[in-house]
């Protein structure tokens, strides 16, 4: 769930079942001075709402998601403390997350002329058989994707896999590759036919 404004102690906590939202939000410290607990009423109104196993969400809770979702729209409906009826959908399956591809290609790399040397001098190796592996770690923001992206516009004369790594699969091993994995049998499948 997500809290607009933040809480204090931000983490992952277990409650037991039958928790409510405001349980989760003391657990985590309770709010901070930028929280805005009208979102919370609304969503805790749509989970009472939402069918055993279901998740309902607001269009503003989609937009702000990275994650995109198969949704479903449902029936605007009336709830406790709103006038109106609320607009809501069905969330469903993980489906990919929204890409920041555009901008990255708009954005010059600069400041990085040791790394990419560096992956230069990876990428040559590469074309005379030797493979490298390299794992770009840093801060959010610091423009480990830029890098990548820079790196790959070199590399065109390779055929590029291409994945990403879905903050709703952190905690399963080898996702990233096993849903490459399962594009390729799929894309095999199809050409076969």
């Amino acid at each position: 769930m997500r809290y607009a404004g933040a809480v204090r102690e931000p983490d992952v906590y277990r409650l037991p079942a039958g928790s409510r939202v405001d349980d989760a939000v003391e657990r985590a410290g309770g709010p901070t001075a930028r929280a805005e607990p009208q979102g919370l009423n609304l969503a805790a109104r749509l989970m009472a709402k939402a069918q055993p196993g279901r998740i309902y969400a607001t269009a503003d809770v989609l937009d702000r998601s990275n994650t995109l979702f198969d949704t479903a729209a449902l029936e605007p409906f009336l709830v406790k403390g709103k006038a109106k009826p609320v607009e809501a959908w069905d969330v469903g399956k993980a489906v990919g997350s929204r890409t920041r591809h555009g901008t990255l290609l708009a954005l010059p790399l600069t400041g990085r002329d040791a790394e990419i040397a560096t992956l230069r001098e990876a990428l040559t190796a590469a074309r005379s058989g030797s493979g490298h592996v390299f794992e770009l770690v840093g801060e959010a923001g610091v423009g480990k994707s830029r890098l990548a992206s820079a790196l790959r516009e070199e590399a065109t004369d390779f055929h590029r896999l291409h994945a990403v790594c879905e903050a709703y699969t952190a905690s399963t091993p080898y996702a990233v590759w096993q849903e490459r994995a399962d594009f390729e049998k799929r894309a095999e499948r199809v050409n076969a036919e």
